[in-house]
């Protein structure tokens, strides 16, 4: 499990630094996407080795979007492509990897929860209610 953890995390975190770098660049320089070819080799982000995690439901905890003014957890996942850029990136990613170790990815949203109690009762009562946890991003 740890190591579903690992590859899982990795993979997240170069899905998003690959978004990331994507959307940087001066506003007042448009990109010029003629000259955009299709290519077949392989990247950094490719190189992960795909395993079939057997459906496994992974459980992301999260604080809830409430408007508060403080940062989100938005970029965990998205229900549809909207056309916004960050949440059809997020829904890509997330899909890709669904598909890719066969897994499915669910938020579990807290609104107001102190999550430092909600884990360590989770861990003390020797449960597994999540696997990755995004209190205060």
């Amino acid at each position: 499990m740890k190591h579903f953890i690992a590859t899982l995390t990795t993979a997240s975190l170069l899905c998003g630094l690959t978004v990331g770098t994507l959307s940087c660049g001066e506003a007042d320089e448009p990109a010029d996407v003629t000259d955009v070819q299709s290519s077949d080799s392989t990247t950094e982000a490719s190189q992960l080795e795909v395993k079939d995690f057997g459906g496994y439901n992974v459980r992301i905890l999260t604080r809830a979007d409430t408007g508060t003014g403080t940062w989100f957890t938005l970029d965990v996942t998205a229900e549809e492509e909207n056309g916004d850029a960050i949440n059809d990136a997020v829904f890509r990613r997330n899909q890709k990897i669904e598909e890719d170790y066969n897994i499915t990815i669910e938020r579990i949203s807290e609104e107001g929860a102190d999550h430092v109690n909600l884990i360590t009762q989770s861990v003390l009562a020797g449960d597994d209610t999540y696997d990755l946890v995004l209190s205060y991003l």
